[in-house]
């Protein structure tokens, strides 16, 4: 994937882990409904506050 493919894909990510967030869920419950690392999950949480 190229680099600016990969950043638009972390942007929508990012997005709906923060709507996500904002509705209550936990960064494992992300990771487990969206298949993520939550390792990821919360490096993208961290990025967007």
């Amino acid at each position: 994937m190229c680099n600016l493919s990969q950043g638009i894909k972390e942007d929508g990510m990012a997005e709906i882990f923060a709507r996500m967030s904002r509705k209550g869920y936990s960064p494992e419950q992300i990771a487990e409904m969206t298949d993520t690392d939550v390792r990821e999950v919360k490096a993208l949480l961290q990025r967007i506050k």
